[in-house]
């Protein structure tokens, strides 16, 4: 009986060791993909563009221009004093308008969105052009020194746009400062884009019709009938018939006279130009200066006159610096066109 009881009891504690836990852990979760932000270039707020270069010209199409008259073929087309578009507008013209040109200028390098060829022009009428009046005579209007600038502008920053000679009249417009504004000359020369420019082609005259001509016969020609008349024939002088004129001995033995020609009077020096300037005194910039000092201009501080001593007791290294009146003679070198020089006489600080 005890078996039995201990056999039964057995069974009962096995059976819950053999059952199967089944349980329900889901499986784990696949991760995540994990997204990385691609690298972004940094840009410098204060970085400038690329400075832009000269690149060599690219001729799309050759200009037919010839030298002789054209017409402007654009609307309010700058005219400037050089041939590339960094040079300063002297005035514009308009459709229709003629010009002279004197020659075609191509470029070898031109600049983005520049012409390689430029039309050059005798200087329109309604341009400005100025000189200098320190190398001109102020009461015939002449130019005084042997080449004078023609500029675009009132100042020396501005374009050369022709010369003047030694003599040359010219007819005054207005006069400021130590600029004078003259009137267009034929001695000056502007640019245009020469694809603004066009020159008619006169057009073939038309070929004549073509005309029948019907040979007629020659009309009959009367016959000549000489006439002979007895006229009797007056008798000639015998002075007009004189055929043998006297023979004139020259001695071929002679020496030889040589002729001298006049000399060719001199032409009359120029009178001194003792001028009076008012500026401030500096020191020169170019080692090739006649001196090392120089005038400036009291408002645009720029040189208007190299300074030279005279003497060594005129020691113009006292005044530098210094707001000066200067009287002297001034004159114009070859070497140095574009400022005139003075030699000092007289010089007074001003307070």
């Amino acid at each position: 009986m005890k078996s039995r009881l201990l056999l039964l009891l057995t069974g009962l504690l096995a059976t819950p060791l053999a059952a199967q836990v089944i349980t329900n852990t889901p499986p784990p979760a696949a991760a995540a993909p994990v997204l990385v932000a691609a690298p972004v270039a940094t840009i410098h707020p204060y970085a400038k563009p690329a400075a832009k270069k000269k690149k060599p010209a690219k001729l799309a199409k050759l200009t037919s221009l010839t030298p002789g008259p054209a017409t402007i073929a654009g609307s309010n087309i700058n005219i400037r004093a050089q041939a590339t578009i960094a040079s300063e507008v002297v005035t514009r013209l308009h459709r229709g308008e003629p010009v002279i040109v004197l020659e075609i200028v191509t470029l070898k390098a031109t600049l983005e969105d520049e012409p390689a060829q430029w039309a050059k022009i005798t200087y329109p009428s309604s341009a400005h052009v100025f000189v200098h009046t320190g190398f001109v005579n102020l009461t015939n209007k002449t130019v005084a020194a042997a080449k004078l600038n023609l500029r675009a502008g009132p100042g020396e920053n501005y374009s050369v746009v022709g010369r003047l000679h030694r003599g040359d009249a010219f007819s005054e417009i207005a006069t400021k400062g130590a600029w004078m504004e003259i009137e267009s000359s034929t001695n000056a020369a502007a640019f245009v884009a020469a694809e603004y420019v066009t020159q008619d082609v006169p057009a073939a005259a038309p070929a004549a019709p073509a005309v029948a001509v019907i040979a007629e016969a020659p009309a009959p020609v009367a016959p000549v009938v000489a006439i002979v008349t007895n006229t009797p024939v007056e008798p000639v002088p015998a002075a007009l018939t004189d055929t043998n004129p006297p023979v004139v001995l020259t001695d071929t033995n002679a020496p030889a006279v040589a002729v001298t020609p006049a000399p060719e009077p001199e032409p009359e020096p120029l009178p001194k130009r003792i001028v009076q300037r008012e500026g401030n005194v500096r020191r020169t910039t170019s080692i090739q200066a006649p001196g090392y000092f120089e005038l400036a201009d009291l408002y645009q501080s720029r040189t208007m006159n190299y300074l030279v001593s005279p003497s060594a007791e005129l020691d113009l290294k006292r005044y530098h610096g210094k707001h000066v009146l200067i009287t002297g003679e001034e004159g114009l070198d070859e070497r140095w066109p574009n400022t005139p020089v003075l030699i000092v006489q007289k010089i007074q600080p001003v307070d």
